[in-house]
C-alpha cells in the first residue's frame, strides 16, 4: 500500500540553497524489516528568479532598449544569478547574457540592456528573457519564470499637427519615418474629415523615406479649407510598427453625426 501526505510548512528565508530530507517513522515506533529505506533527499530550497516584466523601447537609429523587471521568488539567496535575452524563443539567437545583482528572497531589481537591431531581419519578433539559464533547479520553481516582449523592426511613419503649415490651397506637410526600416511608395494624403481605409484624399503624394528620415511635401487642394486632416499610410499598404500617429489635424474639420430618423404616423384629430 502506498500513501501521499501533504504538509504545509512556512519557510524561512534562507542564505543559501538547502536540502530537504523526508524520513518515515523518524521515531522508530513501528517495526520494520530494514529501516534503511525510511529517509530520501526531497527538492532544495532554491532562488526562483522570475521575469515579471519586459519592455521594448525605441531610441534613434537602429538602438533599442530591453528592460527587465526580475523577482526571486524563492525563499533562497540568489548570489550568481545570471540572465539571458534571447530572440523568438526561449532558445533562439543569444542577444546579450548579463550577471544580475544578488537578490534575497522577495527582492526585486531591474535590468536595462541596450542593442543595436541592424542585423535583425525585418518584421515581428519576441525578445525572450531567461534568468539564471542552465542552473539546475526544481521544476516547480521554473513554470512560467521567462517573460517576452514585442519586437518591431519595421517602419514607423507619423505626422502631427505642427508639421502641417497652409496657405490659400498650398499645404505643406512633413512626414517622418521614425522606426527602424526604410519605407518605400508611402501616401501622404490631405482630407476634409478624419480618414478611415478607403477614403479619397483631395490631394495626395507618393515619397521615399530611410530609417529615421524626414521629408516635406507640398500639395495642392482644389479649394481653400478652413481645416483640414493629413494623412500617411492610411489604407495599411506598408505595415509599420505604430498607426497611432498617422493623421493629425489641421484648423477645424467639420463634425458630421448620423442620428436615427424615426418616422410617425399621425391621425387628424376631428
Amino acid at each position: 500500500m502506498t500513501a501521499t501526505m501533504s504538509i504545509a510548512w512556512p519557510v524561512p528565508p534562507v542564505t543559501e540553497t538547502v536540502q530537504i530530507y523526508v524520513r518515515a517513522d523518524p521515531q522508530d515506533l513501528v517495526a520494520e524489516l530494514s529501516e534503511a529505506d525510511n529517509q530520501a533527499a526531497g527538492g532544495g530550497l532554491v532562488p526562483g528568479l522570475v521575469a515579471e516584466d519586459v519592455e521594448v523601447s525605441y531610441s534613434a537609429g537602429q538602438q533599442v532598449t530591453v528592460t527587465v523587471d526580475y523577482t526571486n521568488v524563492g525563499p533562497a539567496r540568489a548570489t550568481q544569478a545570471s540572465m539571458e535575452l534571447r530572440l523568438d524563443a526561449e532558445t533562439g539567437t543569444l542577444i546579450s547574457s548579463t550577471s544580475l545583482d544578488e537578490l534575497g528572497p522577495g527582492d526585486e531589481m531591474q535590468a536595462i540592456v541596450p542593442w543595436d537591431v541592424t542585423a535583425v531581419p525585418s518584421g515581428w519578433h519576441r525578445v525572450y528573457a531567461i534568468p539564471s539559464p542552465g542552473t539546475v533547479v526544481p521544476a516547480w520553481q521554473l513554470e512560467d519564470n521567462t517573460g517576452w516582449a514585442a519586437l518591431a523592426i519595421l517602419p514607423d511613419l507619423a505626422i502631427s499637427a505642427e508639421d502641417i503649415t497652409a496657405q490659400g490651397t498650398t499645404v505643406s506637410a512633413v512626414v517622418h519615418n521614425r522606426g527602424m526600416r526604410r519605407a518605400d511608395g508611402v501616401t501622404a494624403g490631405l482630407y476634409g474629415s478624419w480618414p478611415v481605409a478607403g477614403a479619397r484624399p483631395l490631394a495626395a503624394k507618393q515619397t521615399d523615406l530611410d530609417a529615421g528620415q524626414s521629408r516635406e511635401l507640398v500639395l495642392s487642394l482644389p479649394m481653400p479649407l478652413c481645416g483640414l486632416c493629413a494623412g500617411v499610410n492610411i489604407d495599411g499598404a506598408l505595415e509599420e510598427r505604430d498607426l497611432s500617429d498617422n493623421v493629425a489635424l489641421y484648423g477645424r474639420v467639420p463634425r458630421w453625426e448620423y442620428l436615427p430618423l424615426i418616422h410617425r404616423n399621425h391621425r387628424a384629430l376631428g
